[in-house]
């Protein structure tokens, strides 16, 4: 589901000649959003960008007009000078317009700053020009992250492969200020299914993860770098992946396919640079990390996958039963909780794959943008396999030894199925 769109849409004669009307006369047509990730960005500080902007308005549909030039402007003033945070509102208001009228210089508010249109929504933002943004949408960073691993934290790029769980993870890496070059990987359209777990709407359904998830970071910040690849990762464009419009530091996996999985760990180990992958099968989140930046040797998923190499080089598993053991021995039955073992029998029966739950899901963006920003201030994250069993964490312990004795028998009982296929 949401490899591809499904339907295809077609002149329906039933539908109404004013429904018709109403779709033609849309301003933003859902093939142009399919389309188009970049906003256009207009730096009042360059040449003729007055003129460059009365165009722009010309040229374009604006849906909707948003100046908040002047409050940003304010709201960075006020958190440079702590002690107004307290200050009542009418000091405030005083202090912020004696510096506002400094900082113009004479000049009017909308010729400062930079003007961002974004395509997609037909939305024209009047705001701070890139260095004084990310001051200030970073400023409630400090402390908790020195200015210094900022800045390392921001200039980390990261690649992440596979666009549901793992653009929990690129949103978390954005909203925290890091990785302002990011690529974002997955040849899926978006599903309804899908809504269980992205942050997004049912406006998104039919069109590219990537693009959905390319939108959402520019729209926190449209200075960012993103190349979004709109194809599954393959033989043919993974080393571009890797190396192209810009070289990785970080790899996010977050993608299905074992084969892929195996070849992205053996680029990542060829250029020795770190691999983290996420799984959150159930309440538990379970992070991956290897390290090839540090060791080089390593083997791929902990060794847990002793024939990967074989199988990446035929490019293929023998049979569906050889793809299914070695998903397992990747994840580990002990790893699934119960229902999620439950539901493993079930997957191509009765459930068309296994199930996922949100609210795992942003914990796991929220693991994964803490590893990479681990591994971007060279803070000592080790390899390894780290779980986070909410279970364990917030159940009774006479509780959970109950239900981790009737998961060992569960356990068993499935790894006989597995044996047995």
């Amino acid at each position: 589901m949401g490899e591809k769109r499904l339907t295809t849409r077609t002149d329906d004669s039933s539908v109404p000649n004013w429904l018709k009307e109403a779709e033609k006369a849309s301003v933003i047509s859902d093939s142009f959003v399919s389309k188009n990730i970049k906003p256009i960005i207009l730096n009042m500080n360059i040449r003729n960008a007055d003129n460059a902007l009365r165009d722009l308005c010309r040229q374009v549909e604006i849906t909707r007009f948003i100046d908040v030039f002047d409050e940003q402007l304010a709201e960075l003033f006020i958190s440079d000078n702590a002690q107004l945070y307290k200050a009542s509102l009418q000091v405030k208001r005083s202090s912020v317009r004696d510096y506002l009228k400094n900082y113009k210089k004479g000049k009017s508010s909308w010729q400062l700053g930079s003007w961002v249109y974004y395509p997609w929504s037909g939305t024209l933002i009047h705001m701070l020009s890139e260095d004084e943004f990310i001051k200030l949408r970073t400023i409630r960073n400090q402390f908790i992250i020195t200015a210094d691993e900022q800045e390392k934290y921001a200039s980390y790029s990261v690649g992440c492969a596979g666009m549901s769980v793992g653009s929990n993870g690129a949103v978390a890496i954005a909203i925290t200020g890091g990785s302002q070059r990011i690529k974002l990987a997955d040849g899926a359209v978006f599903s309804g299914s899908n809504l269980n777990r992205v942050r997004t709407g049912v406006k998104s359904v039919g069109l590219p993860k990537s693009i959905i998830i390319g939108r959402e970071l520019y729209e926190m910040n449209p200075y960012l770098r993103i190349d979004a690849i709109t194809e599954n990762l393959s033989d043919k464009n993974i080393t571009r992946f890797f190396d192209k419009p810009w070289k990785l530091d970080a790899v996010v996996d977050e993608i299905d396919d074992v084969i892929i999985k195996i070849k992205l760990r053996l680029e990542a180990r060829k250029r020795k640079i770190p691999v983290i992958m996420v799984t959150e099968p159930g309440d538990t989140v379970m992070l991956d990390v290897e390290r090839f930046d540090k060791d080089d040797s390593l083997p791929l998923f902990h060794g847990l996958l002793k024939d990967a190499e074989r199988i990446a080089e035929a490019g293929s598993f023998k049979n569906e039963r050889e793809r299914i053991k070695s998903i397992v021995k990747i994840i580990g039955t002990r790893n699934l909780p119960v229902r999620d073992q439950q539901a493993a029998l079930k997957v191509g029966s009765v459930i068309p794959s296994a199930p996922q739950l949100g609210s795992t899901a942003m914990i796991a963006g929220g693991v994964i943008s803490y590893a990479i920003r681990q591994l971007a201030t060279d803070a000592p994250l080790r390899s390894g396999r780290h779980a986070i069993d909410l279970n364990k964490i917030f159940w009774k312990p006479k509780d959970y030894l109950r239900y981790k004795i009737n998961h060992e028998t569960k356990t068993r009982n499935l790894n006989r199925v597995i044996g047995n296929m």
